[in-house]
């Protein structure tokens, strides 16, 4: 591969968790929001890995779980929820907004809850996705989807990848529910988030360069970048330590999360660096 390809991967900084009328606001701060736009500007390609959710979700405290309802999307009751959309922050959106989208939806988000099928129907399907991101669904074939991406010739350059737990890079097997390994209307019947589609493509890495930034930086965002050191063991991996939201508080006397999670990173390979080391690169 002649030229390094720099992936920016963005991890939830969403409407939700980090805005200040958010559903579920982590305190993201404007220096955190326009270092991580600077970021995804100058990126070759962006994707996008956030959570998404119907108003069913058992994760929600109104459900019976531990966090306030977020990243719902608003044809699933999201509409009802202010500050609940699980979009990128404003200033990402108009960072990447000249870009080309598809959205990756592994095929276990549309079963996430007891609750997904409702009266044989699906509760969150392709339409409720597309609408929500402003993008279609990558192509069944994952070859095509490839093919549709800049560096391989393509015109895309954005990927809105759908979660439903803290690690954006596992895409979980299809077993929660057996309508989920049948045809069921609504629902693609391929299966594949955008790190499976990015490890068709480029196999162990070689030649890329994943910047990792994003909510919140000792949870989400380190196991994404943890396991993107795994899933390609041939890419560099980078946290841009001053694009991410960090937790609150100390999580042992005298040391902040950023510096426990600095030193957990470099442990494994991952430095540390800064918006302006990254953007030098």
């Amino acid at each position: 591969m002649d030229k390094k390809i720099t992936v920016n991967v963005i991890v939830d900084l969403s409407v939700s968790f980090s805005t200040d009328k958010g559903s579920f606001s982590c305190n993201t701060t404007q220096q955190t929001r326009d270092n991580a736009a600077k970021i995804a500007r100058a990126a070759d390609l962006v994707v996008y890995t956030t959570d998404v959710h119907d108003k069913t979700s058992s994760e929600f405290s109104t459900n019976g779980g531990l966090f306030p309802p977020h990243h719902i999307l608003g044809t699933c009751g999201g509409d009802a929820v202010p500050g609940s959309s699980p979009r990128p922050v404003p200033e990402v959106v108009e960072a990447v907004a000249s870009r080309k989208a598809l959205v990756c939806v592994p095929r276990h988000i549309y079963f996430a809850n007891s609750s997904s099928l409702k009266d044989g129907k699906p509760v969150l399907t392709t339409a409720d996705v597309e609408k929500e991101f402003g993008a279609p669904l990558a192509p069944e074939d994952i070859g095509a989807a490839g093919a549709m991406l800049t560096t391989r010739g393509g015109d895309v350059s954005l990927l809105y990848s759908a979660k439903n737990c803290f690690n954006g890079v596992i895409e979980m097997p299809v077993t929660a529910n057996t309508a989920a390994s049948k045809h069921v209307d609504g629902v693609p019947d391929h299966s594949y988030n955008a790190f499976t589609l990015l490890r068709s493509v480029y196999g162990l890495g070689e030649g890329l360069r994943f910047v990792v930034d994003g909510v919140v930086l000792s949870m989400c965002v380190y196991q994404v970048a943890s396991n993107l050191k795994q899933v390609f063991p041939e890419a560099s991996v980078v946290l841009v330590g001053d694009a991410c939201t960090a937790l609150p508080g100390e999580p042992v006397p005298g040391a902040s999360w950023d510096a426990v999670v600095k030193a957990m990173s470099d442990q494994i390979g991952i430095p540390t660096i800064t918006t302006e080391e990254a953007l030098k690169n």
